[in-house]
């Protein structure tokens, strides 16, 4: 898969959609079983993903990332592109959250989905965070190379600049390849989103709350409506869980 990672860094690809597309081409080579697959492969492949009931969105992703793989090895391959639905989205509510939230036994996840929520990121950026891009006096975030490729600035609230202090205090001084990342794992790399978004199900599943979605499901709704950022503090169980 290198010469894979390779061949979507020259053509322009973000790290985060690199690891995702290469996440997705490696399930496509072990359902073919083999590295030189055909536009039969393909073809059955897709079939597989219908069956399975995923996303559009979803199924669309998985080819194109095949289709990548083909044009890295010079193969012209196609596929019907599937149209998406134009339905507004379902997003947690405001209760959804509360209950995620109360459930998080760990610290430095509970730090990781408040600033999600908080600073309405998506997963790949928050998993790109270092330290230095955290100013608590000014109350942002620092975002490089979000979403389209674009930085921008991202506004926290008192809350959620007061937990992450608390956490960078106790936090180890950890460098990876010259950098210090906000949050990293127990093994000593970056954070994915693909880890984060199991972090976050478990989560979800442990409080009970049966509506289905992603992080981005989690972060929009602050940033569209006015909660009440007051119900959301719980100093008392931020101190419980460092403690823990």
């Amino acid at each position: 898969m290198e010469r894979f990672r390779y061949f979507l860094r020259d053509n322009g690809f973000r790290e985060s959609t690199t690891d995702t597309y290469i996440q997705r081409a490696v399930k496509y080579l072990e359902f073919a079983g083999t590295d030189k697959p055909t536009q039969d492969a393909l073809d059955r492949f897709r079939t597989v993903l219908h069956a399975k009931n995923l996303a559009r969105n979803t199924i669309n992703n998985y080819c194109i990332a095949a289709k990548a793989y083909h044009t890295m090895r010079g193969e012209q391959v196609s596929f019907p592109f599937l149209k998406i639905s134009d339905a507004i989205p379902n997003y947690f509510s405001q209760e959804d959250i509360l209950e995620i939230f109360f459930v998080v036994n760990n610290f430095k996840h509970y730090v990781m989905l408040q600033t999600i929520f908080y600073g309405c990121l998506r997963a790949s950026e928050l998993c790109a965070l270092n330290v230095e891009d955290v100013d608590l006096n000014s109350l942002t975030i620092m975002i490089r190379d979000g979403k389209g490729g674009r930085d921008g600035i991202s506004y926290i609230n008192d809350q959620c600049a007061r937990i992450l202090k608390r956490y960078i205090q106790i936090k180890p001084d950890f460098e990876i390849e010259g950098q210090k990342p906000l949050f990293f794992t127990d093994y000593g790399a970056r954070w994915d989103r693909t880890s984060l978004y199991h972090i976050f199900e478990k989560y979800r599943k442990k409080a009970g709350v049966e509506k289905r979605g992603g992080l981005t499901c989690i972060c929009t709704p602050y940033a569209s409506h006015n909660y009440d950022r007051q119900r959301l503090r719980s100093p008392n169980r931020e101190r419980s869980l460092e403690a823990s």
